[in-house]
């Protein structure tokens, strides 16, 4: 299993556009899909390069290792010239901890994970304050980037140890319990 932050509020909107049936919402509103909804919502980069910064709902908690973190991005990129490309950020605060290479993704809807290093993750000191930022790439002119999902993914907390139910009856008989 794993733990999930997803978009709750927006930090900075920047140049992004909302597009389809949130157009009147809020940039997080279309990234925070627990199912992808491609092309029903989601924010549009055009002709240019735009940032834009979502806060992170506080839904997971330190799972105890530096190793599974993930930055996920639903993105698709359409144009004529080089491949659009999207970078996804994470900051704790206004701290980058994070960021991606250039994803890329043209004329089809693609998820797109960047794995953070052991380094990364150890960085991350708490999990309260942490936000996704998007920064389109490599657009011209007439050269578009739509993101509609965007989430920071951790493993689950570790367990604690547990006993084998022989091992725990033989420790109580033995111990005249």
């Amino acid at each position: 299993m794993v733990q999930i932050a997803r978009p709750d509020s927006d930090v900075s909107a920047g140049s992004w556009t909302l597009e389809g049936s949130t157009a009147e919402g809020t940039i997080w509103e279309s990234l925070d899909e627990v199912s992808a909804n491609d092309g029903v919502d989601y924010i549009e980069s055009v002709g240019a390069d735009h940032t834009c910064e979502v806060g992170l709902d506080n839904s997971i908690t330190d799972p105890g290792g530096n190793t599974g973190y993930l930055l996920r991005a639903r993105i698709r990129g359409e144009g004529s010239g080089g491949p659009e490309r999207c970078l996804i950020a994470l900051f704790e605060g206004a701290t980058q901890r994070a960021i991606s290479g250039n994803l890329a993704s043209r004329a089809a809807w693609s998820l797109e994970s960047y794995t953070l290093s052991t380094g990364e993750a150890d960085a991350i000191t708490a999990f309260t304050d942490l936000r996704i930022k998007l920064i389109s790439d490599n657009l011209g002119g007439g050269e578009t980037m739509w993101v509609t999902q965007a989430f920071f993914e951790v493993p689950d907390v570790a367990g604690g140890t547990s006993i084998p139910i022989a091992m725990y009856h033989h420790m109580h008989h033995n111990q005249g319990v």
